[in-house]
């Protein structure tokens, strides 16, 4: 007898998950200055390519909140949560697309890929051995963004309802590459309080290049912090679209495909 054959979102679903996790198994972790990673080609480049020619028009996507509105009124960050309720305005290829990409991310395979992989902060996180890990529950929500002319954020760890927090960049080229999120450091130094931001060592950069990611463990104790921000995007460095998948502490709106 033969098997049934699978849907467009789960051929998706099941390709980009064998995917996710492959590229994955290729990189470290690195600690300094909080344990995250980095990987490039972390779709298959015939989804990556799928995924720009399908993006949500700006119409669909909601402005978030007051603290991203520039001088003139309009906002600079807007989102579109990629859960069913949200994507009633796809159809066809679109919505498989963005569906079967959405699934692969709330898989439980991909989640323990991922713990295991920033283990070192976890384990500092929860007080457990780095081996216990992948009993750390985890909730996954996953969010389309556009930050355009204006977007900031100051450094800040993130909230600790949040485990782990990954973006996914969605540049259509090398041209925004330096687009990516900062990585900082406390400094007491002199001259690092002489300058934005105050009180903060630029460590690293991840570069806002096509198909990549990068991920960290969040961390916001007395002793470590995952500190991390953008200086402002400025008009001619263009829209800066990406996905964030977040991993929470408990359950938040979800995705809607959790399994």
């Amino acid at each position: 007898m033969l098997a049934p054959e699978l849907t467009p979102q789960a051929r998706i679903q099941n390709d980009v998950l064998v995917h996710l996790l492959t590229r994955l198994s290729t990189v470290a972790c690195e600690d300094k200055p909080f344990p995250h990673f980095f990987v490039e080609h972390i779709f298959p480049q015939h989804i990556y390519d799928a995924l720009l020619a399908n993006l949500p028009a700006p119409k669909h996507m909601q402005p978030m909140g007051e603290k991203h509105r520039n001088g003139d009124g309009s906002y600079n960050r807007h989102t579109l949560s990629l859960t069913p309720a949200k994507l009633e305005h796809m159809t066809g290829q679109q919505l498989a697309l963005w569906q079967g990409v959405t699934a692969a991310l709330a898989a439980p395979q991909f989640k323990q890929a991922v713990f295991a992989k920033l283990k070192t902060g976890l384990s500092f996180r929860y007080s457990i051995p780095a081996s216990e890990v992948n009993k750390v529950e985890g909730f996954p929500v996953t969010t389309l963004m556009r930050e355009t002319e204006g977007y900031t954020i100051a450094p800040h760890p993130d909230t600790r309802k949040k485990i782990v927090t990954m973006q996914f960049a969605l540049p259509g080229d090398m041209s925004q590459k330096e687009l990516g999120t900062t990585f900082y450091q406390r400094s007491l130094a002199p001259g690092d309080w002489l300058t934005k931001p105050r009180g903060f060592r630029h460590a690293k950069q991840m570069p806002f290049i096509p198909n990549c990611c990068y991920g960290f463990s969040v961390l916001n104790t007395l002793t470590l912090k995952s500190w991390h921000g953008r200086e402002e995007i400025q008009g001619e460095q263009g829209v800066r679209n990406s996905v964030l998948h977040i991993y929470y502490n408990k359950p938040q709106s979800g995705t809607g495909y959790e399994q």
